[in-house]
């Protein structure tokens, strides 16, 4: 199963492929002292863009986006609850709408880092069950 990553840091976005247990490629995209998550989606898009074209891959491929934010989100709807400082505008962005419209996929939110990870030990169980 194949899905695009972001991790949101401090200082950058790291942006990913992953098939099951792979990360296929990278790209890590300086965000510097942004504070509105909506100056950064773009450049994530074209991040996910790049490396979908990389590896001759279709969006239509992928299960979906996984997204680790630095705020606190309700990992079952995909909003982001208390931005804590950091992507002030984050609390008025629909990131599955986003996610939808920009590649057709579904969008799974939550805190933290490595958030991909979780999120496809999630598919696997689902699978199984």
């Amino acid at each position: 199963m194949k899905a695009l990553v972001v991790d949101f840091g401090g200082s950058h976005a790291g942006c990913g492929l992953v098939e099951d247990d792979r990360l296929l490629a990278t790209e890590k995209i300086e965000i510097g002292s942004a504070v509105r998550l909506r100056e950064v989606l773009p450049r994530i898009a074209e991040s996910f863009r790049r490396l979908l074209a990389d590896r001759a891959t279709a969006a239509g491929s992928c299960e979906g986006v996984a997204m680790g934010l630095p705020s606190i989100v309700d990992a079952r709807t995909g909003k982001v609850l208390d931005s804590r400082s950091k992507y002030t505008d984050a609390m008025g962005i629909d990131l599955v709408e986003w996610s939808r419209n920009e590649f057709g996929l579904s969008l799974r939110a939550m805190r933290g880092w490595r958030c991909w990870e979780r999120v496809l030990q999630e598919r696997r169980v689902d699978v199984r069950t």
